[in-house]
């Protein structure tokens, strides 16, 4: 009997499109490997779309070994490989690493905090960066356009740990001018990687 999951075929010919469709993946990376300009004519960032499903099996388990990621995408090793090693020489890899729930590990409180500096000279925007970054509460910090200078994102285990990390460290941080605070309720979504296909 038929599986349900699969449509079942009438005709050789209908089969064997069904067998082609399941392997396209493969023949497509096959295929953008012939050219060695062909990375180039499918994107302005030079991966094709090879290159883009390595990403996302590497995003979805950085773990997975060659074999494995090559069985999904169609490669074998060596070409995998050096399309990795491609990806991670032109920075779009950046790095792998295990991600870890801030909860579990006590740091259950999410805040947003909005800095506004005193001015946005040089001096002031450089002296500020340069101390931030030692913060380990301060888990990304991104300069911003509109009412604030700076927007961060902190965790921390409690409310009274916030509130001297506030008056300990950020308030006395060159050239702050204004601090707004803004609690997290929960996350509803924190995506890893962009889409990738």
């Amino acid at each position: 009997m038929a599986s349900p999951l699969r449509p079942s075929y009438t005709t050789s010919g209908e089969a064997k499109f069904a067998k082609f469709a399941e392997t396209f993946p493969a023949i497509e990376c096959f295929l953008s490997t012939i050219s060695e300009k062909s990375a180039e004519m499918h994107s302005p960032n030079g991966l094709d779309a090879c290159d883009r499903r390595i990403l996302a099996a590497l995003t979805a388990d950085c773990r997975a070994s060659l074999r494995e990621i090559g069985e999904i995408v169609g490669l074998s090793q060596t070409p995998l490989l050096r399309r990795i090693r491609r990806m991670e020489a032109d920075g779009v890899i950046l790095g792998y690493g295990a991600r870890l729930d801030e909860a579990e590990l006590g740091l259950g409180i999410s805040v947003f905090v909005a800095i506004t500096l005193s001015t946005q000279s040089e001096d002031v925007i450089g002296a500020f960066e340069r101390e931030i970054v030692k913060a380990p509460e301060v888990m990304s910090c991104f300069l911003m356009t509109g009412g604030s200078d700076y927007l961060l994102r902190v965790v921390v285990p409690s409310l009274h740990v916030y509130e001297q990390f506030l008056t300990r460290t950020l308030t006395r941080l060159p050239g702050v001018a204004h601090i707004q605070s803004s609690f997290a309720l929960r996350s509803v979504i924190q995506r890893t990687a962009p889409s990738l296909i």
